[in-house]
């Protein structure tokens, strides 16, 4: 058997779509909704050449060092010690980014299924499961993000289409909401939504030779127009005045279907696709803090990392007092300042690759990248002979 798991083109995209997507199921939208007012459509338009050329400057790097994680390109590109730094940046985006979402789905489901559970229990349920699916491996859990992707976007899209007897153009007047300076800073403000593209740098080396830019293109597009059709139709259905009062703005229009005496109050339709939606998102984030971990530690497996990791993700989910308090600042963190230390990261180890190609090319050496491949190549983090890899 292969001495490292391997993941499809499918499941790898089925796996970063869902990563990316989760954030529109939970209240990131009622804030962006502050930024573009009726424009809100338009920014996410914006954002999709933007994650575009975002995706293939990260590809172009990875390509550079096939079979190597962002971390074990750092190392190579920077040194160790500046390398630490750069890692630990990735380590704590990863853990506050499941820690975020764990608070505000356990909240979440709280308020509108189970008002009687304890809160505690209904995140350390969903922490049992993340733990389950991580420990057995990326590949096992990427086969379950491609079974569960095909019924999601359906999902999805019947259920935005099942509100088309509610549309209303009138709510996207005016077109460009606050202006044209408005959208742009809308924009800017929110470039963090697709900061966690940086998973592929980080199962890079489990993808097949020459798939690479693909996977990274189509999940940049297919989650840029699933967050679109969401955003439109929203405005459609509530208007900037109320969209922006909304909670959760996709639940809210679920619970909105009206076609008849008994197609109302569909919102069970979402349940499925949310739970589902987040249990496969942050398990792919705890799965990535975990293999950023044991690549620091120069570790050959991530799974002894998955259980503490866990627990700093509970402790850190308990660390805002209330729901709201929670929604603002991850926000915050993850959707207006998540860019500053991906993009610093990328940056560096871009400009550092330029740096390193151009002084080989003026010495005649090879370029880098091009010797031969480690034992890191041949299968990222190493796994027992079995298979049943990390």
């Amino acid at each position: 058997m292969s001495e490292s798991p391997k993941i499809g083109l499918r499941e790898a995209v089925g796996l970063l779509t869902i990563f990316l997507v989760a954030k529109a199921f939970i209240p990131y939208l009622a804030f962006i909704f502050d930024w573009g007012l009726s424009g809100t459509w338009l920014i996410v338009l914006a954002h999709l050449p933007l994650g575009v050329v975002g995706v293939l400057v990260l590809v172009w790097l990875l390509n550079r060092h096939p079979g190597k994680t962002i971390v074990e390109i750092g190392e190579e590109l920077v040194g160790p010690i500046p390398n630490i730094f750069l890692a630990l940046m990735l380590l704590i985006f990863l853990i506050g980014l499941v820690a975020l979402e764990l608070r505000q789905f356990g909240e979440f489901l709280l308020t509108a299924f189970l008002p009687n559970t304890p809160l505690s229990v209904v995140l350390l349920a969903f922490m049992a499961a993340m733990l389950a699916v991580a420990y057995m491996g990326i590949d096992t859990l990427a086969r379950v993000a491609w079974l569960f992707f095909l019924p999601f976007l359906f999902g999805v899209f019947v259920l935005l289409a099942l509100t088309a007897n509610l549309w209303e153009s009138h709510g996207l007047y005016p077109l460009l909401g606050p202006g044209p300076w408005g959208l742009v800073k809308g924009v800017g403000s929110t470039l963090g939504v697709g900061s966690d593209i940086i998973l592929l740098a980080i199962i890079a080396p489990f993808l097949a030779s020459g798939v690479m830019r693909t996977v990274g293109l189509a999940t940049v597009l297919i989650s840029g127009l699933t967050v679109f059709s969401i955003i439109l139709v929203t405005s459609m259905v509530y208007p900037f005045p109320v969209a922006h009062e909304l909670v959760l703005p996709i639940f809210e229009v679920s619970r909105a279907i009206n076609l008849g005496r008994f197609l109302v109050r569909l919102e069970t339709i979402f349940l499925p696709l949310w739970m589902f939606a987040g249990l496969i998102s942050m398990t792919a984030g705890l799965y990535g803090a975990a293999a950023v971990t044991a690549r620091i530690l120069k570790m050959p497996y991530y799974r002894p990392f998955l259980f503490p990791i866990s627990v700093i993700v509970i402790a850190v989910s308990f660390l805002f007092p209330n729901i709201i308090s929670a929604v603002q600042i991850s926000f915050n963190l993850l959707i207006t300042w998540s860019v500053v230390p991906v993009g610093l990261v990328v940056g560096t180890l871009l400009a550092a690759e330029i740096w390193r190609s151009r002084k080989n090319q003026q010495k005649g050496g090879p370029k880098s990248g091009d010797g031969p491949r480690s034992g890191a190549a041949r299968g990222g983090l190493r796994t027992k002979p079995s298979g049943k890899g990390t």
